[in-house]
């Protein structure tokens, strides 16, 4: 049985946050030329290059949207019987259960709802915290290496408090 976790809610606030960004730098733009031009054009200050730069701003609202959804395309989490499959735009990283050695919360990551740090093979494995439905990704990995794996209870306190808030 597959599963397959995909970016979701959170990335899409990310992306409205750097769209809005954008659009604040574009109107800036707008109010440093507007300022420039002036005295030497002053009929180009009015409607034209308001017109001009609601363009651009439109432009660049329409691309950031789009290499948003291309990056998040690329970005997911695969759940297997014999593995979790990450994968990050051209990169396939396959951590197989039976390699995994611990699980627990990231010390240095507060902000994130759910940030669990797997020790895998020697690596150290961070879940993305944009992924819909992070609460269940990792309870779809912690029965998978229970038997062999160190599972910290404060991760498992933190699925149960946390749970039903994302």
């Amino acid at each position: 049985m597959q599963q397959v976790f995909r970016l979701g809610k959170r990335y899409q606030k990310s992306k409205l946050l750097c769209q809005v960004l954008v659009e604040i730098l574009v109107l800036c733009f707008y109010f440093i030329y507007r300022t420039l031009l002036m005295e030497q054009f002053p009929d180009f200050v009015g409607l034209p290059l308001a017109m001009i730069f609601v363009g651009v701003g439109a432009l660049f609202f329409w691309l950031t949207s789009r290499i948003y959804n291309w990056i998040g395309q690329k970005i997911y989490y695969e759940i297997t019987d014999d593995a979790l499959i990450a994968v990050s735009g051209n990169r396939r990283n396959v951590y197989r259960w039976k390699d995994f050695k611990s699980a627990g919360l990231a010390r240095w990551d507060t902000m994130s709802p759910l940030a669990v740090e797997f020790q895998v093979a020697g690596k150290k494995v961070t879940l993305n915290q944009y992924t819909d439905g992070i609460f269940d990704l990792v309870e779809s990995i912690l029965p998978r290496i229970q038997s062999h794996a160190e599972i910290s209870s404060a991760l498992r306190s933190r699925i149960e408090t946390m749970k039903d808030l994302y």
